[in-house]
């Protein structure tokens, strides 16, 4: 199992209008097949940076929907919102 997570700094003025991109699009990602779980954070000090955090059965799971078309296009509409580039990290479970 591989848990990917994303640190997203946004703008602060477009901070809600992406959690509530975020909570239209969750379960749609969360049906991909191979995704397990799938959450977001906002931190509690910087209300505009958001933790993702999904987890896939494999990194051919997490590649599927990272390629998908459905990526794609989220990720377009997403990525204008940054501050900062995201920070994206696969990791698995130490013990």
């Amino acid at each position: 199992m591989i848990t990917r997570i994303v640190r997203l700094t946004l703008q602060p003025a477009l901070a809600d209008e992406f959690a509530l991109l975020f909570v239209n699009h969750q379960e749609k990602i969360a049906r991909f097949d191979g995704c397990i779980e799938l959450s977001a954070f906002r931190d509690t000090a910087q209300p505009h940076v958001f933790f993702t955090v999904s987890k896939w059965q494999n990194e051919a799971s997490l590649n599927n929907y990272r390629y998908s078309t459905f990526f794609k296009e989220l990720w377009s509409q997403v990525k204008p919102m940054f501050a900062a580039p995201a920070e994206a990290h696969s990791t698995t479970l130490v013990a």
